[in-house]
Order: structure tokens, then C-alpha cells, then sequence
């Protein structure tokens, strides 16, 4: 092989190694920008195309926002480790919550979203299990922070136009509605606002102390301790 040709191949086989690598570096890209590096959830836009899909089953479909309260007092109290423990214990029921006809995502920061399709209408349950798990304090090294979360939520079919960016406008104000009552709201566009469904014992959860501060939850008492609190409790 005369050494022109040698070079013309070496030279195509450089470049198609190139390319490999070039294709392969952006597929991690792409794959980190579809996947939440924290709790491994997909993000905003990876979230809202699968969602879209799941929307099209047959079966009715519920989107659902989920907004994590009093979160900015877990980071001041327990420092970024303590919050990022309980984001991905977040994570972690809301996507065993969405299985298996389901997806979550995190929108970002203390935020998350799901969308779940089921063969019965009858989604109360389904969000009272929700609540349940996301009111739940999280193992942390040989303490217990707490979690707390509001929930809001619309069903596709209750919406004249059926899509998960109009769902997704109607689950946000049910959220902040859920929020002021500590509870979870389904929206029911054009009825009127529904019932707050409300969890009792609201003030205990809070973990307020005579302080006001927020301590760790002890599961066994049903009370929080005070004595490796930071901050003032503000709601998330």
C-alpha cells in the first residue's frame, strides 16, 4: 500500500474514531440533561415529553404537582446533605407512587411532577396514598429529618382542552391552595374550588418548637426534637 493511501485511510479511520467519540460525548449529554443527577428523575423537558405520551392511554390520566414544604428550613437546619437527602427520599415514594403507569420528574429545585394513568375513576385514594408517603420523616445519619409536601392535582378529562400544559396550569393552583390548608386539592375547573383535603394534627407536623425552630422528627413520639435546630421555620 503506497503510503498516499495509507495516509487517506488512517486519516478516515482517525476521523470516524473521532466522530464515535464526538456522538458518544453528546449522548452522555443528552442523557444528563434528560435525567436529574440528584434523584436520577427525568427533568422538566424529558418529564413533559414522556408525560404527553402516558397522557395519550385510553384510560383516564391525573397530572400532579408536588411542591416540598418548609424545605428551605431542612438546608438551614441540617446543612445541603440533610436536603438533598430528603429530595431524593422524595423522589424516590413519588416514583414507587407513579409505578407502574406512571412517570415523575422534577421540575427543579424542591418541585417535582407526575403524571399516572389508572383504570377506575376514583383518585382519591391514590392521592391520600401520596400524601401519606410524602408526610413520612426520612432516615438520616441516626436521625430523622422530617418531609412534609403539598400536592395539587388535575385529571385530563375534567379540562376542555386535555393536555398536560393545561393540566399542569390547573395542578399549580390546586397546589397553592393545598398549601395555605396542608392538604392535597384536586381541581375540578369549572365547579367552583373543591374541598381542601385536609391531614390532621396539622400543627404538630410542622415541628414547631416553642422557639420556632425545626428540629428532627422522632417517628416513635410523633414529636420533632429541638436540639440540633438552626432556623426559623418558614414554609416552602
Amino acid at each position: 500500500m503506497s503510503s498516499g493511501i495509507f495516509s487517506a485511510v488512517y486519516g478516515s479511520c482517525v476521523t470516524a474514531v473521532g466522530w464515535a467519540a464526538h456522538i458518544a460525548w453528546c449522548r452522555r449529554r443528552l442523557n444528563l440533561a434528560r435525567k436529574d443527577p440528584l434523584t436520577g428523575l427525568p427533568t422538566r423537558y424529558d418529564w413533559h415529553s414522556r408525560a404527553r405520551r402516558i397522557a395519550r392511554d385510553p384510560f383516564p390520566a391525573i397530572v400532579t404537582l408536588v411542591d416540598l414544604d418548609d424545605f428551605k428550613a431542612v438546608n438551614d437546619s441540617f446543612g445541603h446533605a440533610g436536603g438533598d437527602a430528603v429530595l431524593k427520599e422524595a423522589a424516590a415514594r413519588l416514583a414507587a407512587w407513579c409505578a407502574p403507569h406512571g412517570i415523575a420528574g422534577r421540575l427543579g429545585g424542591d418541585e417535582f411532577a407526575a403524571v399516572i394513568v389508572a383504570e377506575d375513576a376514583d383518585y382519591g385514594s391514590r392521592l391520600q396514598a401520596l400524601h401519606d408517603a410524602l408526610h413520612q420523616p426520612v432516615p438520616w445519619r441516626g436521625t430523622w429529618l422530617p418531609m412534609r409536601a403539598s400536592i395539587g392535582a388535575a385529571r385530563l378529562a375534567d379540562l376542555q382542552e386535555p393536555s398536560i400544559s393545561v393540566a399542569l396550569r390547573h395542578a399549580d393552583a390546586a397546589m397553592y391552595e393545598a398549601k395555605i390548608h396542608a392538604g392535597w386539592q384536586l381541581a375540578r375547573p369549572g365547579e367552583g374550588p373543591p374541598a381542601i383535603h385536609l391531614r390532621p394534627q396539622r400543627a404538630s407536623r410542622r415541628g414547631i418548637s416553642s422557639s420556632g425552630t425545626l428540629g428532627p422528627h422522632h417517628p416513635d413520639s410523633g414529636k420533632h426534637s429541638t436540639s440540633q435546630a438552626d432556623s426559623a421555620l418558614q414554609d416552602g
